[in-house]
């Protein structure tokens, strides 16, 4: 297709000059006849010409339709390679470092940009280059005949064009580059002020014009900053406006000098005026085409900055099998912080998670739980120490094989807008069609009887946003984390890690919750992070994170009779319970939540 485009670009360059070159020997014809003159050959010669005439119309015709189809379906495949490239870069990256920094989601910003929309315009670009590029060619070529020098004057014309446009287009790339924020906080603005999970709230607390303020004042900053460069380039093109429209009336006044002073024929004026016009015009794309390269260049540049990007995570060259996990999990010494100039998360950790079993992680917020799980996943290594999965380093195996050992329910785990079964499937997507073992994890996480009783049972989409026909449905807190849970139970890996499980479950749903939860850890090893002791009570033992070091471990009826940081934690929420008791006994109330 790209060849082809060549081809035709070439053709449509050759055009405006043979279309000036035959309309000149149609007027050199009819005016020798007009004349008496007519050559031997002029009754020949008319038809022959306009034949010409015709065809080289139709083929101009032709041109333009077969050029936009090839062009349009050059450009999808362009895009599609692009994206898929973009985003198998991105999923590459086995670490969260570059996603958690904000300067990386800059250049993810002109870096998606220029991979989705400007393939396409380079192709545009380079087709106008070629076609302008043989016009001009052509063109220069028949106005050499009438003036070397004006020739010459016009083909420097376009060296204060091309300076101009080089300028304006590093100028946009400048304002792209300052704006990149204004246009994240635009966007996140606007999906706030639409959000089914946020409108509700806003609408409350009365929120909408002052959201709709800031993205005004968003809006603002940003056209400032584009009108300013927008004011800056519109004064350059109108200087270059002057300059071209000078030159080209002095080429005019040559043209007609020539005529009366009998040099030139009538075939001749149309010919130099026509090839003035198209060649100004071919000058002009071609310049606008150079510096259109260059621009798009530059935001290329931060295509390839996010194609580089390096690993954050260690990935071995010749990874270790991943062995089924016997004995247990060891952090040893390890210290952890975020970046070198930030405080250490995680200091001197010293922890052992045996299999099978439940080992439960609590502690205060900040303590360093979350970083735990960050960092038995691979999301991050250790800055210093070692993780070993039986002994072995786990920076030995590979990322990938080492997460299908784990199974993960995050805190914050994903609300899939999609339909029931595939936000359960997706939990091991090598089952994700095994509609039984679906059924299976959702029966064990207790929200099989929720899903069937939905409009359309397991094919509901979790959303009334994208549910067909209105026949989508929203979920409650509770039933999402069950679904959320049914996800983690999917996966039959050796290791369970569950980040707050029962944090939108009702008492009664929690009790459920540890009674299934312990009828299925009787051959795997289960990682169990909680703030709410009732949950951890299932655990055969407690290490407990203080500062980002391990201060206490063992089972809960030691850790209370040692009168330390988790009894203190055990007695506050015991005394919640109990005044919670008494306030639901002495208002009335059926429920108290506090």
């Amino acid at each position: 297709m790209f060849v082809m485009l060549m081809f035709l670009a070439t053709l449509r360059g050759a055009i405006p000059a043979t279309l000036a070159w035959l309309t000149k020997r149609l007027f050199d014809t009819l005016e020798a006849t007009f004349r008496g003159t007519p050559s031997a050959t002029a009754d020949v010669a008319l038809p022959a010409i306009l034949l010409a005439l015709g065809l080289v119309s139709l083929v101009n015709h032709l041109v333009s339709p077969v050029h936009f189809y090839l062009t349009g379906e050059l450009g999808r495949s362009l895009t599609v390679y692009v994206a898929s490239t973009t985003h198998a870069k991105l999923d590459s990256l086995v670490g969260l470092r570059w996603f958690e920094d904000p300067k990386f989601h800059s250049t993810l910003t002109l870096g998606t940009q220029a991979a989705q929309g400007r393939p396409l315009r380079i192709l545009g670009i380079i087709l106008t280059l070629v076609r302008d590029s043989v016009a001009l060619g052509s063109l220069l070529g028949i106005l050499v005949r009438l003036s070397p020098f004006l020739a010459l004057l016009l083909f420097l014309e376009t060296i204060p064009q091309l300076s101009a446009q080089i300028k304006a287009n590093q100028q946009r790339f400048r304002v792209a580059t300052r704006t990149a924020y204004l246009q994240k906080k635009i966007s996140y603005y606007d999906r706030l002020l639409v959000d089914p999970h946020s409108v509700g709230e806003i609408h409350v607390f009365g929120l909408g014009a002052h959201f709709l303020h800031s993205l005004l004042s968003s809006y603002k900053q940003m056209h400032g900053e584009q009108r300013r460069q927008e004011g800056a380039e519109l004064r350059g093109k109108v200087l270059l406006g002057t300059l071209s429209s000078s030159l080209s009336i002095i080429l005019h006044v040559v043209v007609v000098r020539a005529v009366l002073s009998g040099h030139l024929t009538l075939g001749d004026v149309v010919l130099y005026t026509s090839a003035v016009r198209a060649a100004q015009s071919a000058l002009s794309g071609i310049t606008f085409a150079i510096s259109g390269l260059i621009e798009n260049e530059l935001f290329f540049a931060s295509f390839r900055s996010l194609m580089s990007l390096p690993q954050t995570v260690k990935v071995s060259p010749q990874p270790r099998r991943v062995p089924a996990l016997r004995h247990g999990i060891e952090f040893r010494n390890v210290f952890f912080r975020y970046a070198p100039d930030q405080d250490w998360v995680l200091k001197d950790l010293t922890l052992m998670i045996p299999v099978p079993g439940c080992t439960a992680l609590v502690g205060p917020n900040g303590a360093g739980k979350s970083t735990v799980v960050k960092l038995l996943t691979r999301l991050y290594d250790p800055t210093l120490g070692q993780i070993l999965w039986d002994g072995i380093d786990i920076r030995e195996f590979d990322p990938k094989e080492l997460r299908r050992m784990i199974g993960v329910l995050f805190q914050d785990f994903i609300r899939y807008e999609l339909p029931a079964w595939e936000n359960i499937g997706l939990g091991n997507v090598d089952e994700l069609n095994n509609r039984r073992l679906i059924i299976s994890a959702a029966s064990k996480a207790g929200v099989h009887e929720t899903i069937v009783r939905l409009p359309r049972g397991y094919e509901t989409v979790m959303s009334r946003w994208l549910g067909e026909d209105g026949r989508g449905a929203e979920l409650s807190g509770g039933e999402w984390q069950r679904l959320a849970i049914a996800r983690l139970f999917m996966r039959d890996a050796d290791l369970w890690i569950l980040d707050e499980p029962t944090a939108a479950l009702d008492p009664m749903m929690e009790n459920e919750f540890r009674d299934r939860l312990i009828s299925l850890l009787h051959r795997r090893g289960c990682l169990l992070i909680s703030h709410r002791l009732s949950t951890v009570s299932v655990a055969d033992r407690i290490a407990v994170l203080h500062g980002g070091s391990l201060k206490e471990y063992g089972t809960h009826q030691d850790l209370v009779a040692a009168g330390g940081i988790y009894a203190s934690l055990y007695r506050s929420q015991t005394n919640e319970g109990r005044t919670s008791s008494r306030l639901a006994e002495s208002g009335g109330y059926s429920w108290c939540v506090t």
